[in-house]
């Protein structure tokens, strides 16, 4: 398909795929099972994406925010209490 380079992923496809489905086949007879075979068939994928992407940005997050703290402490912007620190103060 001429076009589709541009996609990052073919899971991007994927998702074009199936909205254009939904909403080509949307009406009557056809529309509805062509629906049917679309939920059945890659509703499971479907959620999986939106899981992994969340995922994704949750570990952007907690990267971030991990590196942030360490910097900080590192800093001395922070004090840490003393029973996490070592023996040696």
């Amino acid at each position: 398909r001429p076009g589709n380079e541009t996609l990052p992923s073919r899971k991007v496809w994927m998702i074009v795929t199936v909205v254009k489905e939904e909403y080509l086949w949307g009406t009557g007879v056809v529309g509805l099972v062509t629906l049917i075979v679309v939920l059945f068939l890659r509703w499971e994928n479907f959620i999986q994406i939106i899981y992994e992407r969340r995922a994704e940005k949750q570990n952007k997050l907690l990267a971030e925010s991990s590196t942030h703290l360490a910097s900080n402490i590192a800093n001395g912007n922070i004090r840490t209490d003393a029973r996490f620190t070592d023996a040696n103060g």
